[in-house]
């Protein structure tokens, strides 16, 4: 799971600079996208147990 959110983490770095260095700014950006997609996924998976468990 973690290594599906650094490759998107890679890719979005890649798609917003494409230079070798990227700035803070397009880091955090791309920090915070892929702790939003986490988190969801976290919210997602604790419903889906609270369904399934009780």
């Amino acid at each position: 799971m973690l290594l599906i959110f650094f490759i998107q983490f890679k890719m979005l770095l890649d798609i917003s600079s494409p230079s070798p260095s990227p700035s803070s700014e397009t880091i955090l950006l791309a920090a915070k996208v892929v702790g939003a997609n986490a988190a969801k996924i976290g919210i997602e998976i604790k419903i889906r147990e609270d369904l399934i468990f009780g």
